[in-house]
């Protein structure tokens, strides 16, 4: 069994039994209590469950850890909002990346119509969105296929991401705190979101106020790399800060 499928087997016994010990883990999975251990301290370290002397506590997921169709019906008006800010950024000939969440899709909704653009994603439902425009030259890279976050993503996505420039890009994550910048928990989308940011001139981070304070494993941007934040109200006090000092335009109305 692959370690990611093991880990959501643990995740979904844990939220069915709130509590387990490692040894009825093991069990249950038919795998060695060492296995279970150091699954239990990924896990943790991704937010998804507290270790306990001899076993482990469920956490309920963050929405960004639940299947993009669950993220995609939570808090729609602010990302529509965030969505239609967004599109006035893109002008003309513009060679736009997208990353594939759920509030880049409510951006895709609301490109410009009437002018030509080229733009690259590796986002289903984005490509969706967008591909009865004729006037977007639309790509998508090659590379394994996530049914539950409905994205490509892996080597040979980097890879093409990388063969390309863009003039802007835009990107979300799971978190942004003052201490952490923009952080996120999946291995795949952070090591793609990585290579949008080094191959484009502008980087704009879009953002629901719900995900602010939040801090996760593996950090993505830090404040000085971001250029633009829009979300959809004013910034908690320490994360404006932050905005401020490196200068990071921030959009809210």
């Amino acid at each position: 069994m692959i370690p990611e499928t093991r880990r959501e087997e643990i995740l979904a016994l844990l939220e069915k039994n709130t509590y387990m010990s490692v040894s009825d883990l093991a069990k249950s999975i038919f795998v060695s209590e060492p296995t279970i251990r150091r699954d239990l301290a990924y896990l943790e370290k991704e937010g998804s469950l507290k270790r306990t002397r001899g076993g482990a506590s469920y956490i309920h997921p963050t929405l960004a850890r639940w299947p993009f169709v669950f993220r995609n019906k939570t808090n729609i008006a602010e990302k529509l909002h965030i969505g239609k800010i967004a599109a006035s950024f893109i002008n003309y000939g513009d060679r736009v990346f997208l990353d594939s969440s759920s509030t880049c899709l409510c951006l895709a909704k609301s490109f410009p119509e009437d002018i030509e653009l080229d733009v690259l994603t590796f986002g289903i439902p984005a490509a969706q969105a967008l591909g009865t425009n004729p006037k977007i030259f639309l790509e998508l890279p090659g590379g394994k296929f996530h049914p539950q976050r409905e994205c490509v993503y892996g080597k040979e996505a980097c890879d093409y991401f990388s063969q390309h420039h863009a003039t802007i890009c835009f990107l979300s994550g799971y978190g942004l705190s003052a201490d952490g910048g923009l952080t996120e928990t999946s291995r795949e989308e952070f090591v793609l979101k990585k290579v949008l940011h080094e191959n484009a001139d502008q980087t704009i981070v879009l953002m629901d106020h719900t995900k602010f304070g939040h801090t996760y494993y593996r950090k993505v941007l830090s404040f000085e790399e971001i250029d633009v934040l829009i979300t959809d109200r004013p910034l908690p006090e320490d994360i404006d800060e932050m905005c401020y000092k490196y200068d990071v335009q921030v959009l809210y109305e």
